[in-house]
């Protein structure tokens, strides 16, 4: 479990987790000079058996808040600090919509230095502090009453904490945002955060974005003691080899390749403004986005105007890319002068070209983000890219999946049911302007439906199938047509069976289309021969020449039996056939381009008994 302390400068925060942790918090030369927190720091806090929770300490100067909303990312419990002889400040309410912004899920009023000020005024500021954050989405509880001068308040603190409810760790791929990078002799680069998800294992492979570098875990800590492996919710300190230490900053991620994580030049956000917020947020606004522990500049889309206190969707384009996940939180502040005026959760991490940001209105859970993910992509959606889209924990995307409604699994993807049967029709269409187009074709084959289906492969193979299983188009081999369709015969049936009786009369010599329309002054006698060649009585030896299928089941024998006393010449099969090269050089290439023979030269090589 991560706390970390929230409030205005020299409230008290530094000495509160002092007082709870027995640890010194200010790290720096600076700011011990100054008395104040600059940087963020860190320390554990055992809070029973096997039990420790990570304290973050976060500078409260107006000027750091940047640095605040890193350490806050990913805290689980937060202690707002109000210093009783001071009460609630500017920086007080700042923190406050910060901890709003990232969906806290959990906090605890602290009202320090009580030995300050008299009983009275210690009530009257703890009602002041209680009545303000009644308003706030995070659940605080009563105010703590501590002073850490005199020790009052802090075992009792300290007991609440033990109560506190710890998340439930969620099996998931991991995610670290980098909050601090330093080089140690004889481990290299080491990176401190709090894990967000997964577990990471000592040898284990990892990615750092935006650098997109790789490197090898060399080494773990958890809250200062060496580990074997992390814990979703930990402060967690990683040895990493083979990354430079350049490559990785405040701002980077650790991950691993358990999903397709990817970087983003914009967000699609639901997104709610404090009602504190000087102005309306409006297109093309230039904002801040805080994400984890990085700060992105970009600017505003939206469907309209939202008022301060208000809700609506917009459209985020990053200067900079990030890396983002479905469900994931943001704190927004104006860029200029600078202050958070709200936050959002991202519904869709990487919109689509041509989506509209109106279609995500009223899209809160994860089931209903992962079903408008869906239905906005219309060449559908691997399901290997949906636990990063949706932000729905691996774990759980089985269940999810099987749940959506108005979605069709085909395979590895995902497709609206209303997409899938705009695809039906549009190859039930292209079927159609191909039998109008030649009605002597069997149909379209498959590629030409992919090819001419503005849809991706998978999806006109995922259509053709549904509509063969609706009894609306037969499928034979590669070739696709309507139910019941039969070829038209260019000369009618009396015609192709008197082409049919020419060419197994010709046996392996038999006429070619143009000497057949020569002599029979039939027209299309190709068109009318594939007819045949699709019953089983012709084959196709090149485009203009056919042969009865009985002699070219001959002619292979032939060949079998040659090739089991060696290589095959030309010249003996002239001896043994009596054809000229005319013929079989082109019996022979068609041989080849079956598989049945191998060309070495002037000779072949029987390859393939066929069945």
């Amino acid at each position: 479990m991560i706390i970390g302390t929230a409030g205005h400068i020299d409230h008290g925060k530094s000495a509160l987790v002092e007082a709870l942790t027995g640890r010194t918090m200010d790290r720096l030369a600076e700011e011990r000079r100054r008395g104040i927190t600059i940087d963020l720091n860190f320390a554990p806090l055992p809070l029973g058996p096997g039990l420790i929770a990570g304290v973050v300490d976060v500078p409260g100067h107006e000027d750091l808040v940047r640095t605040m909303i890193a350490g806050a990312s990913g805290m689980h419990l937060a202690l707002l600090v109000v210093a009783a002889d001071a009460g609630i400040q500017p920086q007080t309410l700042e923190h406050l919509a910060v901890l709003e912004a990232l969906g806290v899920p959990a906090g605890i009023p602290v009202l320090t230095k009580v030995d300050l000020v008299t009983g009275a005024a210690r009530e009257a500021r703890s009602a002041e502090l209680g009545e303000r954050l009644s308003r706030s989405s995070v659940p605080f509880g009563t105010p703590a009453v501590v002073s850490v001068r005199t020790g009052e308040g802090i075992a009792e603190l300290r007991g609440r904490l033990v109560h506190t409810p710890t998340p439930a760790p969620v099996v998931d791929a991991f995610r670290l945002p980098v909050d601090r990078t330093f080089s140690v002799a004889g481990i290299g680069s080491v990176v401190t955060g709090t894990a967000w998800s997964g577990t990471l294992t000592v040898g284990a492979a990892v990615r750092i974005l935006p650098a997109d570098v790789t490197g090898r875990v060399r080494s773990i800590e958890m809250y200062g003691a060496p580990a074997d492996a992390t814990a979703t919710g930990a402060r967690v300190a990683l040895g990493i080899a083979g990354v430079v230490r350049d490559a990785v900053g405040r701002g980077s991620w650790v991950v691993t390749d358990e999903l397709p994580w990817q970087l983003t030049s914009a967000l699609d956000v639901a997104i709610e403004l404090q009602a504190a917020a000087p102005r309306a947020l409006t297109p093309r606004t230039r904002v801040r986005v805080h994400l984890g522990t990085a700060e992105v500049m970009a600017r505003v889309g939206t469907a309209g105007p939202i008022p301060p206190g208000g809700r609506g969707t917009a459209r985020l384009a990053l200067e900079t890319p990030l890396l983002a996940r479905g469900g994931d939180r943001i704190v927004l502040r104006w860029f200029s002068p600078v202050s958070t005026i709200g936050g959002g959760v991202v519904i869709d991490p990487a919109p689509p070209s041509g989506s509209r940001v109106a279609d995500l209105r009223g899209v809160t859970g994860p089931t209903e983000r992962m079903s408008a993910l869906i239905r906005r992509r219309a060449a559908g959606m691997a399901v290997a890219e949906l636990p990063v889209l949706s932000g729905v924990a691996t774990s759980a995307l089985v269940r999810v999946v099987k749940g959506l409604e108005g979605v069709r699994r085909v395979g590895a993807h995902l497709i609206a049911s209303d997409r899938l049967l705009d695809v039906q029709r549009d190859v039930g269409g292209a079927v159609a302007a191909r039998h109008a187009a030649d009605p002597t074709a069997a149909g379209a084959s498959l590629e030409t439906l992919r090819a001419g289906v503005r849809a991706p492969g998978w999806l006109v193979d995922a259509a053709v199938a549904a509509e063969s299983n609706a009894g609306r188009l037969e499928v034979e081999g590669n070739v696709v047509r309507r139910s019941g369709f039969e070829a038209a015969v260019p000369g009618g049936a009396a015609g192709l069976a008197a082409l049919v009786e020419r060419v197994v009369a010709g046996g392996l010599a038999a006429p070619d289309v143009a000497e057949l329309e020569r002599t029979t002054g039939q027209k299309d006698a190709a068109a009318a021969l594939r007819v045949a060649e699709r019953e089983g009585r012709v084959t196709a030896v090149t485009p203009g020449w056919f042969v009865g299928a009985a002699a070219l089941s001959g002619f292979e024998a032939m060949l079998l039996e040659l090739g089991a006393q060696g290589a095959v010449a030309v010249a003996a099969l002239r001896t043994r056939t009596g054809l000229s090269r005319k013929y079989l050089i082109p019996l022979l290439e068609w041989a080849d381009a079956r598989g049945i023979t191998e060309r070495r030269g002037d000779l072949r090589v029987v390859r393939v008994r066929r069945a």
